[in-house]
């Protein structure tokens, strides 16, 4: 077992029977060893617990739990229940469709000192068996957390849950919010950042992101409500401090950005007279006021957010090819 800070790996299940073995095999293959496995079933209905038990069976000498869900309660509850029975001092989490690339603990806790509480790396997507594509945050390196909180505002580092190790006492008093569709990782973060002493940034891949080419919004389609309970959620737990002054214009960035992405979803999926409908919708929330402020921190979302308001279906149109070139997905 290597030796460093034991580091508790959550996975929440749901119906997960096609990819559950394989991505847990990536946990076991790791090259950093001090971790333990918490396998949360959501209360799945095919065979993804049974395969879990199977996996923790194969390996006795290893931490593997299994914990069940007496209902189905979607990923952000799946995740709390991890963190609630987590022993380690430091957690990341892993997607039953996806997997950890074999250094990626070992890179991550060796980004670690006494003072770093997140440490966050890049990804490869990879759409059905095609060629991984990398991606990263923009911005990388060492920062404090006040300087990660401006940059995860202005999402220049990437806002998913399964690209980080955190410092498990940062979760003290703090838990995913439960029922949104999407959105729930990103506001967590931004409420983590603050809470932390420094944040390391690394461009490179460690994570492998699956996504089935079939469906450009992987099968969670947020709606405008999302959107406002994402937004209630930060004012709970983010200080307003962080939403004015140096941070307004980051924030102004997130707000637009929600906005876009909910957009998005909904341009990938329907019809094409529902999809057009929605996007008016859309553009309809994003005020001039809001869209000035988020072209000082990001003025490609400014831009994006402006086309949305202005030509919706235009901005429909180019979305879906965006999305089919980066991606390669239909």
């Amino acid at each position: 077992m290597t030796a460093g800070p034991l580091v508790s790996v959550i996975v929440p299940v749901y119906n997960s029977a096609s990819t559950i073995d394989r991505a847990l095999a990536s946990v076991l293959a790791q090259s950093y060893g001090n971790w333990e496995l918490l396998v949360v079933d959501d209360a799945s209905t095919d065979d993804s617990a049974r395969r879990a038990r199977a996996v923790a069976a194969s390996v006795p000498d290893r931490p593997v739990r299994v914990i069940d869900s007496p209902e189905n309660r979607g990923s952000s509850a799946a995740r709390n229940t991890g963190l609630d029975a987590a022993a380690g001092e430091f957690v990341a989490f892993l997607d039953a469709d996806d997997e950890l690339l074999p250094d990626y603990l070992e890179a991550l806790t060796s980004a670690c000192d006494a003072d770093t509480d997140i440490v966050v790396c890049g990804h490869v997507v990879s759409v059905d068996g095609s060629e991984d594509r990398p991606r990263a945050s923009r911005d990388a390196g060492r920062m404090d957390g006040r300087t990660a909180l401006r940059a995860a505002l202005a999402d220049r580092i990437t806002p998913f849950p399964w690209d980080k190790l955190y410092r498990r006492s940062l979760f003290d008093g703090l838990r995913y919010p439960e029922g949104l569709k999407r959105f729930e990782d990103m506001v967590v973060n931004l409420a983590l950042y603050p809470r932390a002493r420094h944040v390391v940034v690394l461009q490179r891949p460690l994570y492998r992101y699956r996504i089935s080419a079939g469906s450009l919004t992987w099968g969670r389609v947020p709606s405008r409500d999302d959107v406002g309970r994402a937004l209630s959620y930060l004012d709970l737990h983010l200080d307003a401090a962080f939403r004015h002054g140096r941070f307004q214009a980051p924030y102004q960035a997130t707000l637009t950005l929600l906005t876009l992405l909910t957009a998005q979803s909904a341009a990938t999926s329907g019809s094409t007279a529902t999809g057009r409908l929605d996007l008016r919708q859309y553009g309809a929330d994003l005020t001039l006021g809001r869209l000035a402020g988020c072209a000082r921190a990001r003025p490609d979302l400014a831009a994006a957010g402006i086309l949305l308001k202005v030509a919706p279906a235009l901005f429909g149109a180019v979305y879906r090819r965006y999305a089919r070139r980066s991606y390669g997905a239909e």
